[in-house]
């Protein structure tokens, strides 16, 4: 449950985002039971919408800052640690 934009940047807690995501599973593996589906796979268009949103949102904070070095940032400057949530 822990990966790229997962560390909560608002005060939040990572237990409670990796119990989130956890039940969100939980419900995806439920429903593949219930109908019978062998496999799940996310729409290239949802990620790829999810993603550009997310990097908006980091948009606004410090870690997107030009000036700001941090182990939140890849070697090309994109944030990719943090939740801007």
């Amino acid at each position: 449950t822990y990966g790229p934009n997962t560390n909560v940047s608002s005060g939040g807690s990572i237990v409670w985002c990796a119990e989130i995501a956890g039940r969100y599973v939980g419900q995806c593996i439920a429903a593949m039971v219930r109908y019978g589906y062998k496999e799940l796979a996310v729409k290239p268009e949802v990620h790829d919408e999810y993603n550009d949103y997310i990097t908006q949102e980091l948009k606004w904070t410090a870690w997107d800052d030009q000036r700001c070095v941090s182990w939140y940032k890849s070697g090309a400057g994109k944030v990719t640690n943090n939740l801007p949530m």
